[in-house]
C-alpha cells in the first residue's frame, strides 16, 4: 500500500480481492471494487486524446524548467544516460502526480533507479542461502 495511507483505507483496499478486470476473481460487491473503480479511472484519464495531450503538455513544461535550471554559460561533462533518465523522470512524476510528492520523499527518482537496476536481479535469481 501507499506509505502513510490511513488505516481505514486500506482496509477498503485490502478486502477488495476482486482484481481490475471486468469480471471479478472474486465475490466482491461492485461498489466495493476499488481496484477496478481506479483502473477504469486511469483508463479513461490516461488513453484519451484529450487526457494525453495534458500530460504532454504539462511533461513538457516541466522538462523545460528542469533544462532551464542547467547553467548554459559553459560546457560541461555529463553522464548522458543518467542525466535523461533522471530529467525525464522527474518531469513525467510532476506531470502525473504533481511536484509535492518530492516533499515527501526528495530521492524519490533515484531510489526508484536504484530499484529498477537491482529489479531483474531480484526477480531472475534466488537468494543464496
Amino acid at each position: 500500500m501507499i506509505i502513510g495511507m490511513p488505516k481505514d483505507d486500506i482496509v477498503i483496499y485490502e478486502a477488495d480481492t476482486s482484481g481490475s478486470f471486468a469480471t471479478p476473481l472474486t465475490s466482491v460487491p461492485e461498489e466495493k471494487r476499488i481496484w477496478r473503480h481506479m483502473h477504469e479511472v486511469q483508463h479513461h484519464h490516461l488513453s484519451t486524446a484529450g487526457a494525453l495531450a495534458s500530460l504532454t503538455r504539462v511533461f513538457t513544461a516541466e522538462f523545460e524548467k528542469i533544462l532551464d535550471e542547467i547553467p548554459n554559460d559553459e560546457w560541461i561533462s555529463v553522464p548522458i544516460y543518467k542525466f535523461w533518465r533522471t530529467s525525464m523522470s522527474t518531469a513525467s512524476t510532476i506531470s502525473l502526480v504533481g511536484s509535492g510528492v518530492f516533499r515527501e520523499s526528495s530521492t524519490l527518482i533515484d531510489d526508484f533507479w536504484e530499484y529498477m537496476e537491482g529489479f531483474l536481479d531480484l526477480f531472475m535469481t534466488f537468494p543464496d542461502l
